[in-house]
């Protein structure tokens, strides 16, 4: 149905839109791996017979779901970064930055 609407260069968007969603998707934990799984699934099945991603409820599900699972990579990103930070002794590299929150408590 998406070529029909969109063309060849449609399709292939779509397509590509689905092939990182899977592909991002395996390296989530196994619950948010197994819901972007499901998600996939539903709108491929669904996209068969109708642009599913063009209506309102079902388009909007879809980018909830996506932002709820793929929140936990964001996660991950600030914890290698705080990580990096910390430096190789992993205690804070600037231990004043510390003081002023202690002499506020």
């Amino acid at each position: 149905m998406a070529a029909a609407q969109t063309g060849l260069l449609g399709l292939g968007l779509w397509i590509a839109l689905f092939v990182v969603y899977w592909r991002a998707g395996r390296a989530l934990s196994p619950p948010l791996r197994h819901l972007t799984e499901g998600m996939l699934a539903v709108m491929l099945v669904a996209g068969i017979a109708n642009t599913i991603l063009t209506e309102r409820t079902e388009g909007v599900l879809f980018a909830f779901f996506s932002g709820l699972a793929f929140a936990e990579l964001s996660e991950r990103a600030a914890r290698a970064r705080a990580e990096r930070r910390a430096g190789p002794d992993g205690g804070a590299a600037d231990d004043d930055a510390a003081e002023p929150l202690a002499r506020a408590a």
